[in-house]
């Protein structure tokens, strides 16, 4: 499921219990005004270790996004250094192997054309 932000600055103005409903949603039409995007899907994938880099494999990604990429959980200490994303996946290089059990948390977005 997307998120169009002028479709969340809508409802920020007109929920009538937000007391600042008006000053967000022309917080969020600014940023969307800006930065038009939506936010295409988030989710979990897990990773065995054994190397720095990682592969999140999802139809929902394709080459022109963007996919913001954190370690939830691992044996060793690893933070993501790079994601590069392709068609159905994203290349994740990470600073160390994280071990077995790693679990990579993502967020892809995609501009609003």
């Amino acid at each position: 499921m997307a998120i169009n932000m002028k479709k969340e600055a809508d409802l920020a103005g007109a929920h009538p219990s937000r007391r600042f409903g008006q000053r967000e949603r022309k917080l969020l039409e600014s940023v969307a005004a800006e930065f038009p995007f939506s936010v295409v899907k988030a989710g979990k994938s897990n990773f065995a270790g054994g190397s720095t880099t990682a592969t999140i494999s999802d139809a929902a990604i394709a080459a022109t996004d963007i996919v913001l990429v954190q370690v939830q959980a691992s044996t060793n200490a690893a933070h993501v250094v790079k994601t590069l994303p392709g068609a159905a996946s994203a290349t994740v290089t990470l600073s160390a192997d994280p071990g077995a059990a790693t679990v990579l948390q993502y967020i892809v977005v995609r501009a609003i054309t």
